[in-house]
């Protein structure tokens, strides 16, 4: 059970259960002593908490009052800084109304006990007074300050216009007065103190330090310097500031100098006197004399030069030498030019009059010829030029211009101008100078004519080239030459003429071979030119109708393998141009699986060299080929070409075998692979040769079957096949295969001369006749002329006009090409060649 406590005086508490006796009553004294106690206290309590309360009372009024009068200082000072006024009633009365706010308004921040309250308002009021009295001084500070800067800045333009007039003057001596008299004021005042000049001593000095600065930084002539730099001399300044004067004088004098230096040379570029009036002025100045010169223009050059220190004269002089040397190389080039046109679009007459006027113009005579001199090298140097074209394409330049050009240069060299000795009798440099040219002149015309007659057999071989005959000249041509030759040839003719001459001669073209070379690596390219391509692909196109002879004399088996493949994927693909090229690139760039491909064709390859029957890709040989396993290497390489250029294999096989057919001649039962050395004929008759020669030195080997094959597609070198099985042992080269050729011609030659001799002798023989018999003979001759000439019909009349005349051309053009061939035969062939025609 809880306990419940009991009070009683000495008895303290106890605890009974809930069920028992209350116990022994407590006596009422013992409650009435208690409350008088309680009273007490409470009183006691009561008094210690109102002291507590009043002295926190004081202490927060204590802070009160401290935080205010810190605020309204600052307040105050502020205003105070802030303040403009230059009087003390304005000072006041703006002091006045914003302090009287502010400490209502700062004590009334502040909950505090009536007195307290009034204790605050007091302090404030006299932080303010003290405050107004600090304000009230700075006012008057100000005040003085503001008539101090009045009366500098006064001061400051009475000295400036003083300076700026000289002693004596009536406005300097005014000035001067008024400036007296207001220094005199300031300093019974006090505002002296706030002036940069503060007496009559300190004036006088300010004075003459501006008037100094004036004339220095004012001088626009060396005449005004220099009286300054005497003003400075001759000055009571101090040693120091005298110097700081010498220093801004030799500043103002390189300042100056360097104007002077400018406006001199400004006003030469701007009236553009000759060269000649240049040296003039130089001359003039040299003697220290002023220029007051007209120009030949009109306008007028003036130039202070009894004024000029020497330097400066020196340096207009320098000026005017680079001037009138630059005008004077004008006007030398404006002849040289002029000499030039002349020649260039005039005759050779026109052109030295032209130069001879020059000369007699020009008051140095060498200089104007040295300006001849270099006209004549400049023609020079284009007849150079344009021989250079003439000699890559005759067809670019006229050959007579390039010789009135040397011709007119020549003659610029070996005249004589202005009474002078002409300019390749002269000695020294210019002498040295017109013969070297006169030489290279020379080598001009020598080159020029030259080139004329390789022109001419150029354009001869051009037209034999036309005509289909190149075999008959093509071993007498360098290569440079038959370039030029076939680009002649095809020059001005339309594309279809063009593949047609390169057909008929079995010839190469550079142009075509580099244009069709870029277009194959273009339609291989990661960003292939589709629009160039268009006309690349055109023009092999009209190649490839001519034969694969062509297009292999222009194109390597790989280019011809990139273009057919964008043909086939075109023709028999279905696709576009343009796929088809994308096509072909992607599959080269992607790479392809070509021996997993070629699987498919690989039987079909194989039966070539396998081959019994006559005929195979649709050649019929009789017998089976002796070279059928080259031929079927062939067939795979580019069967293998066109797959991984993305062809289909049956028809990479099919166009492969076309252009094996197409490029090889089946000679003998061999394939001969074209050559653009030699023509089909040429072919035929090499590989016959050299069985004839392999046979004739081996006589024992009649039995066998003897054939032969070149080793390269160039023709250059053959070997023997036997039976079927090459010799490499058994070459022929082209040299040698040419002379077996030369051989069986000049054997021809012998058997031809000695049939000729016998039959020159029987005819001999049958002359031998009597005298009876010849006369008989003439009597019967007479009687047959007499008798054709009764009987004679002239069946010609009959033929109409244009027929004769038709035959006539015709048998014109026939001789013109004879003609044409024989030239270049004379032309290109050695002595041995020569002998050989006749």
């Amino acid at each position: 059970m809880p306990k419940i406590p009991l009070y009683n005086k000495g008895l303290g508490s106890t605890g009974v259960t809930s069920g028992g006796s209350l116990g022994p009553r407590a006596s009422s004294g013992a409650f009435t002593g208690v409350g008088q106690e309680l009273a007490k206290f409470g009183e006691a309590a009561g008094n210690i908490m109102y002291e507590f309360y009043d002295a926190d009372k004081k202490a927060a009024a204590k802070t009160a009052i401290a935080d205010a009068e810190n605020q309204l200082v600052k307040e105050l000072d502020t205003h105070i800084d802030n303040d403009k006024s230059v009087t003390a009633e304005e000072f006041d009365t703006n002091y006045t109304k914003f302090s009287n706010k502010k400490i209502q308004d700062i004590a009334g921040k502040y909950n505090l006990r009536p007195n307290e309250q009034k204790a605050l308002i007091a302090k404030l009021g006299d932080l303010s007074a003290g405050a107004q009295l600090k304000g009230r001084q700075e006012t008057y500070t100000r005040r003085d300050q503001i008539r101090g800067i009045s009366v500098g800045d006064t001061l400051t333009r009475y000295k400036s216009t003083m300076a700026s007039y000289p002693i004596g003057h009536p406005i300097h001596e005014k000035t001067r007065i008024d400036a007296i008299n207001l220094i005199d004021e300031s300093q019974k005042d006090g505002s002296i103190k706030y002036s940069s000049i503060r007496s009559r001593e300190q004036l006088e000095i300010q004075v003459e330090s501006e008037t100094l600065n004036n004339k220095i930084t004012g001088a626009s002539t060396f005449s005004d310097l220099n009286k300054a730099k005497q003003d400075i001399a001759e000055s009571t300044l101090a040693p120091s500031e005298k110097e700081k004067f010498n220093k801004a004088w030799r500043t103002k004098r390189t300042v100056l100098a360097n104007e002077i230096n400018r406006e001199i040379q400004d006003q030469v570029e701007l009236k553009k006197p000759t060269y000649q009036e240049l040296k003039i002025i130089n001359e003039k100045l040299q003697r220290n004399e002023d220029v007051n010169m007209e120009l030949a223009n009109g306008e007028v050059i003036s130039i202070k030069g009894s004024e000029l220190t020497q330097d400066v004269s020196n340096s207009i002089q320098k000026f005017n030498n680079n001037k009138a040397k630059e005008n004077e190389d004008i006007a030398l080039n404006d002849g040289s030019s002029s000499i030039i046109d002349e020649a260039n679009n005039t005759d050779t007459k026109t052109t030295l009059e032209t130069a001879d006027a020059f000369v007699k113009s020009m008051p140095d005579k060498e200089k104007a010829e040295g300006a001849v001199l270099s006209a004549a090298l400049n023609l020079q140097a284009d007849a150079r030029r344009l021989l250079d074209i003439y000699e890559e394409d005759p067809s670019q330049v006229n050959a007579n211009k390039i010789r009135q050009l040397v011709e007119t240069s020549k003659q610029l060299l070996e005249k004589g101008y202005a009474g002078r000795p002409a300019l390749s009798k002269q000695v020294g440099k210019m002498g040295t100078s017109s013969n070297n040219a006169l030489i290279a002149l020379n080598n001009i015309v020598l080159d020029l004519d030259k080139e004329i007659a390789a022109a001419q057999v150029i354009n001869n071989a051009a037209d034999v080239i036309s005509s289909g005959n190149l075999s008959e000249i093509k071993e007498n041509l360098t290569k440079p030459q038959l370039d030029q030759a076939i680009r002649t040839s095809l020059k001005g003719k339309d594309l279809d003429t063009q593949m047609l001459i390169l057909e008929r001669n079995n010839a190469k073209s550079e142009d075509y071979s580099n244009m069709l070379s870029e277009g194959a690596t273009n339609i291989l390219g990661a960003e292939p030119d589709v629009n160039k391509l268009e006309a690349q692909i055109s023009i092999y196109q009209k190649m490839k109708a001519r034969g694969n002879g062509v297009l292999e004399n222009h194109l390597s088996k790989n280019e011809i393998a990139i273009y057919n493949s964008v043909l086939i994927l075109e023709q028999s693909g279905g696709k576009s141009r343009v796929e088809a090229i994308n096509m072909v690139a992607e599959a080269n760039r992607t790479g392809i699986d070509v021996n997993a491909k070629y699987k498919s064709i690989k039987n079909e390859v194989d039966k070539i060299s396998s081959e019994t029957t006559s005929s195979f890709l649709g050649i019929t040989f009789g017998t089976k080929p002796q070279n059928t396993a080259a031929i079927q290497q062939k067939v795979e390489d580019l069967s293998k070409i066109y797959i991984s250029l993305g062809t289909d294999p049956k028809k990479a096989l099919e166009q492969a075998s076309k252009d094996i057919i197409a490029s090889h001649i089946n000679h003998k039962g061999v394939l001969i692979p074209r050559s653009i050395n030699l023509n089909e004929t040429e072919i035929k008759e090499s590989a016959d040769l050299i069985i004839k020669n392999y046979q004739s030195k081996n006589p024992n080997d009649d039995e066998a079957v003897i054939t032969a094959t070149p080793v390269t597609d160039r023709a250059d070198k053959w070997i023997i096949i036997r039976d079927g099985i090459p010799f490499p042992n058994e070459f022929y080269t082209r040299d040698e295969i040419l002379k077996l050729k030369d051989d069986e011609a000049k054997a021809k030659a012998k058997e031809k001369m000695l049939k000729s001799l016998e039959k020159r002798e029987k005819l001999q023989e049958s002359l031998k006749k009597s005298k009876g018999e010849q006369r008989r003979e003439k009597i019967m001759q007479k009687k047959e002329k007499e008798l054709a000439e009764f009987f004679k019909t002239d069946f010609s009349k009959a033929l109409p006009e244009k027929t004769e005349a038709s035959v006539k051309r015709e048998k014109e053009k026939e001789k013109i090409r004879k003609e044409n061939i024989k030239t270049l035969k004379q032309t290109l062939l050695g002595p041995k060649g020569r002998e050989l025609l006749d």
